[in-house]
C-alpha cells in the first residue's frame, strides 16, 4: 500500500513515509489449537452464508475459527494471548484480515514469537481461506483505527505529536506492510542490506560514480548521449571538481562552462550543431 501522512487522505511489504517496525511473517492454521470449547464470541464476520471466520476469547486467550459449511464445523486457525483491536472482516471465502492485540510478555502467534517484547498491535491477512496467515506490524503499534479493501490494501489513522501540536494522519499499504528489500549483489559480487553498505560502494568506487554521473550530466545539457571525442572534457570536469570534494555543484557548473554546451544549437530543422573538444 501507498502510504500518505500529514494529514492527507491515503494501507505490509511496504509503508511509503513511515517505515514497518520489522518483515511480516507467517504462521500455518495448523499450528493453532483445535480444542477450542466453551468461549464467548467476540466478533464475526461473513464472505457468504456458508464461509466465515470468528473470534472467541475470555481473559486474554484469544481464538479465529473459520467455518466453510454454515457452521456446522468450526477449524481453529490462530490463536494469541491478548486482545481483540476490533476489526475482523471477510473479504470473500478465502480473504480475510483481523487487527491483533499481543500482550507484552508473550508476544506470540500459534506459538511462534513475532519478535516485538511490547503490547502492540498486529494485523493478520490470509488469502487461502486461513490455511496461511501473514503478520504484518504497521508503523503505529498502538494505533487501533484500521480499514482495509484487502489483507493486503490497508489504511490506519496515525496519532503523531501531542497537544497542541497533536494531529492525525492517514497511512496505507498496498502490499501488507512489508518493508523495502533493500538487499542485493553487485556484479563484482558486493553484498548490499541497506543504505550504509551503498555509501561505501560509493565511496570505494568514488572515482567510476562520479565520472558516471558526469556523463549523465553532460548527456542532459547536450541532449544527446556522451560520445567517446566527449570524454576529455568528462575528465577535465571530474579534475576540476576535486578541489571541491566533487561536490554536484561543480560538476553541474563544469557543464554549463563547457564549449560544448554553450555552443549546443539548434538549427531551424531541430538539428544540433555539436562542438567537440580538440
Amino acid at each position: 500500500m501507498s502510504a500518505q501522512t500529514q494529514g492527507s487522505p491515503a494501507g505490509g511489504a511496504r509503508w511509503y513515509a513511515v517505515a514497518p517496525p520489522a518483515a511480516p511473517v507467517t504462521v500455518t492454521a495448523g499450528a493453532a489449537p483445535q480444542q477450542v470449547t466453551g468461549l464467548p464470541v467476540l466478533g464475526a464476520s461473513f464472505a457468504s452464508p456458508a464461509a466465515g471466520w470468528v473470534v472467541v476469547g475470555t481473559g486474554a486467550d484469544h481464538h479465529i475459527l473459520y467455518t466453510d459449511d454454515a457452521g456446522a464445523t468450526w477449524r481453529s486457525q490462530l490463536a494469541w494471548r491478548g486482545s481483540l483491536y476490533g476489526y475482523l472482516r471477510a473479504f470473500d471465502e478465502r480473504q480475510a484480515l483481523v487487527v491483533l492485540g499481543l500482550w507484552p510478555h508473550r508476544p506470540e502467534v500459534n506459538g511462534r514469537p513475532v519478535g516485538l517484547a511490547e503490547n502492540h498491535a498486529m494485523f493478520a491477512g490470509t488469502e487461502d481461506a486461513g490455511a496461511t496467515w501473514t503478520l504484518g506490524y504497521p508503523p503505529d503499534r498502538m494505533g487501533v483505527t484500521f480499514d482495509a479493501l484487502s489483507p493486503r490494501r490497508i489504511w490506519q489513522q496515525l496519532h503523531v505529536g501531542s497537544y497542541p501540536h497533536a494531529r492525525w494522519d492517514l497511512v496505507r499499504t498496498e502490499d501488507g506492510g512489508a518493508p523495502v528489500d533493500a538487499t542485493g549483489e553487485l556484479v563484482d559480487g558486493t553484498m548490499m542490506d541497506g543504505v550504509a553498505s551503498l555509501r561505501e560502494v560509493a565511496i570505494r568506487y568514488s572515482p567510476q560514480f562520479v565520472r558516471v554521473a558526469t556523463e549523465k550530466l553532460l548527456t542532459y545539457g547536450l541532449g544527446r548521449g556522451a560520445e567517446h571525442f566527449d570524454m576529455p572534457l568528462v575528465r577535465s570536469i571530474v579534475r576540476d571538481a576535486a578541489p571541491n570534494n566533487f561536490r554536484f555543484s561543480s560538476l553541474v557548473l563544469g557543464v554549463v562552462k563547457s564549449k560544448q554546451f554553450q555552443m549546443n544549437v539548434k538549427t531551424a530543422g531541430a538539428e544540433h550543431v555539436q562542438v567537440a573538444q580538440n
